[in-house]
């Protein structure tokens, strides 16, 4: 396989995992949503729709930074995998 192929084959990989990374971000926030929507459509309390959005997000926004800093310090080369 000569390097034009492997350029090509890389390149339409990583436009596949952008596009499968983005509807599945899309879709689990819609979902969230919704979820949310169906709690203040039946319970007619914004409350706990408000409580129900910011469970769904508080774990992201929280761990966001720290799994970043761990995946910047961990060495992939030195790994066994």
């Amino acid at each position: 396989m000569d390097e034009s192929m492997k350029l090509k084959k890389a390149t339409y990989n990583l436009y596949a995992f952008l596009v499968g990374k983005v509807v599945s971000s899309l879709g689990a926030t819609v979902y969230g949503f919704v979820v949310s929507m169906y709690i203040l459509q039946h319970t007619g309390s914004s409350l706990f729709f408000a409580i129900n959005i910011l469970i769904s997000f508080l774990p992201r926004i929280i761990t966001s930074p720290i799994v970043g800093v761990l995946a910047d310090r961990y060495s992939r080369k030195n790994s066994s995998y």
